[in-house]
């Protein structure tokens, strides 16, 4: 499965813009709110989906945040 195709993004899709696919998607295939047979199984798709790019932006942070913090500065050269 590929996350970013079941949100519909791009492989470069913002944290907001990943946010809101998974809100369109959600409203539109909510079992509540869509009485296709379908729903339930696309809705659990779609939690996974953004379950999934959620924890690689977060990894993402914790990556940048460590590579900041052992930055080498020039003067400690």
């Amino acid at each position: 499965m590929n996350p970013y195709s079941v949100l519909g993004v791009a492989s470069d899709a913002s944290e907001e813009d990943i946010k809101k696919a998974y809100r369109r998607k959600a409203m539109q295939w909510h079992p509540d709110r869509n009485a296709d047979p379908q729903a339930v199984r696309r809705m659990q798709r779609i939690n996974e989906a953004y379950r999934r790019l959620c924890e690689r932006v977060d990894v993402m942070a914790d990556d940048a945040e460590a590579d900041r913090l052992h930055a080498v500065r020039p003067e400690e050269i």
